[in-house]
């Protein structure tokens, strides 16, 4: 009997010891940079941020010319924004799968949508200095105790820079569509320049908003390029600032930048040499952060992706304990960091299908017809044909009469990823 006792008494004091442990864990799950206190936890990678003057910085040119737009009469509410997109495509490609690929332009939407650029004046002269600064920054503390507060503020910051990015798209079909060729693709590279210049912020969130510019601009691009000739020579500034775009190893410092690495390292240290529970029970949650640090260290976006989504995987089927003590990352992080990749590949075939779509157009204009074959665009046209990031395949390359189309695979009928072409006419008869 008294040994009995003894191993009840036991049994209490463990699970007295787990539930401490356990509340420990979760608070620790809680805890933010801030209130980091005492021991050596290791320090996030050490990256160094640009220092701008006011002068240097375009952020502050965004925010006067967001201002511009405010002091319109109709420049900034919804009604305006989303009629500017519809009258000249400038956000969406079309969303089902064999419908016509742009909509006719409303003689009324289009006249009310050029006054509405003409009202804008004001903040075009000021966008069109941004390519004239050395960076972008709405934040110049980049310190981890500053990414929460940042990430708050980047929402409104988003929300007004992907609609500068409609005016300006906007803006590049509209001068396409008076014959301004040359105005048409210097708007379109500047606002892939304003994509590409939220690339320095330390938050996630501004990765995700510079994918959605990258989406607009090279949406306006298809609608410029549906049935028009090339210009003499694509300028170089436009060449660059999409391989910018398309530049994978930025994504990964924004990684890097969010904060996310130094809170998982914060939380594997204290789990590691603070936590009283039996490695049985911890080592899925010490094993899911060290492959989440793994993840978000690696340049390789390929790696990176396959470790995310495995985590992923890991932790749904992880016991009910450990999973409730991972929630930080489970509920928020680890899918972000998924729908983030996932955008990214598709902000790169979309940029695949642009220059595809640009060589297959030079080759007309010189033979007079499309090829029959992508192939036949290497190598004097493009000096390969790309492999799509979404399934590893070619793009899917279709000639008909009326016009080509090149796709990715990974179109289904819901969503299309495809760029169309029609045989050039002169812009006056243009859609």
């Amino acid at each position: 009997m008294r040994l009995l006792k003894t191993l009840g008494l036991l049994f209490l004091i463990l699970v007295a010891a787990a539930v401490v442990a356990l509340f420990v864990m979760g608070q620790v799950g809680k805890s933010k940079l801030a209130s980091r206190g005492g021991g050596a936890i290791p320090a996030a990678v050490d990256l160094e941020y640009p220092e701008l003057t006011d002068s240097e910085n375009a952020a502050l040119l965004y925010w006067a010319a967001w201002g511009k737009l405010e002091a319109t009469p109709e420049g900034t509410d919804n009604e305006s924004i989303e009629l500017i997109t519809k009258a000249f495509n400038v956000n969406l490609a079309r969303d089902r799968v064999g419908e016509e690929p742009y909509d006719a332009l409303s003689e009324s939407d289009l006249e009310f949508a050029t006054l509405l650029l003409s009202e804008a004046e004001p903040a075009f002269e000021l966008l069109r200095q941004v390519r004239t600064t050395k960076g972008c920054l709405f934040f110049q503390d980049h310190s981890p105790e500053a990414v929460d507060k940042n990430l708050a503020e980047f929402m409104e910051i988003g929300a007004f820079m992907r609609n500068l990015a409609r005016y300006v798209a906007a803006r590049a079909r509209w001068e396409s569509e008076q014959g301004n060729t040359d105005a048409a693709l210097d708007w379109l590279t500047t606002g892939l320049h304003i994509a590409n210049d939220l690339n320095d912020e330390s938050v996630l969130i501004g990765e995700l908003v510079r994918i959605a510019i990258g989406n607009i601009m090279l949406s306006s691009a298809q609608t410029i390029f549906y049935n028009r000739p090339l210009p003499e020579q694509i300028p170089q500034a436009l060449l660059d600032e999409l391989d910018d775009l398309r530049d994978r190893n930025r994504f990964g410092d924004s990684l890097r930048r969010e904060g996310v690495l130094s809170e998982a390292r914060s939380l594997q240290w204290r789990v590691e040499w603070w936590n009283p529970l039996p490695a049985i029970l911890s080592g899925n949650y010490l094993e899911a952060l060290g492959t989440f640090i793994e993840a978000v260290e690696t340049d390789d976006y390929t790696d990176r992706t396959l470790k995310l989504a495995k985590l992923s995987d890991d932790v749904a089927r992880t016991s009910i304990g450990i999973k409730k003590y991972f929630h930080i990352f489970e509920a928020t992080t680890i899918p972000a960091l998924l729908r983030a990749e996932e955008s990214l590949d598709t902000l790169i075939a979309k940029i695949d299908l642009l220059e595809l779509s640009l060589s297959l157009r030079a080759y007309e204009q010189t033979h007079g017809a499309f090829p029959d074959t992508l192939a036949e665009l290497t190598p004097e046209y493009l000096a390969a044909i790309p492999e799509d990031p979404l399934n590893g395949k070619d793009y899917i390359y279709e000639k008909a009469a009326e016009r080509v189309t090149v796709r990715s695979g990974a179109t289904t009928p819901r969503r299309e990823i495809a760029f169309h072409l029609a045989p050039a006419v002169q812009a006056s008869n243009a859609p």
